[in-house]
């Protein structure tokens, strides 16, 4: 073996082990951030769902849209704000329908609607 045949295997042997000793670090790192990860994932980006009908809508002092209140099945109601006149058609609409309806928040916004799901309507005798 040549005298050049055994530097470049020895490049080889220390690229890999830089390799393999940065790789190791991306680990470390991965490690001791996943649990920050894990619960800003958790606070933010998960949604919450709440079931139930719209027991209330709310106006303030001039007339406007500022939200309503939801009565889920287990009793608790909840608020929600928005200012969005389509917001408010549908929520006026499943109110005065009785609809049982789905609001889907942000865990970091649990007060802002990010969707509405129409589920079913109450049966008519």
């Amino acid at each position: 073996m040549s005298d050049a045949e055994t530097r470049a295997g020895k490049n080889k042997v220390a690229k890999f082990s830089a390799t393999s000793r940065r790789a190791s670090s991306v680990r470390a790192a991965l490690c001791r951030a996943l649990p920050f990860l894990r619960t800003r994932l958790q606070t933010t980006s998960i949604p919450r769902r709440t079931t139930g009908k719209v027991s209330s809508l709310e106006y303030d002092r001039f007339g406007d849209f500022e939200g309503f209140r939801l009565l889920t099945e287990e009793g608790f109601e909840h608020a929600f704000r928005s200012r969005e006149h389509a917001i408010e058609d549908v929520i006026r609409c499943a109110w005065r329908e009785r609809d049982v309806i789905t609001v889907i928040v942000l865990r970091h916004e649990p007060h802002v609607p990010v969707s509405i799901v129409l589920r079913r309507a109450p049966r008519l005798h």
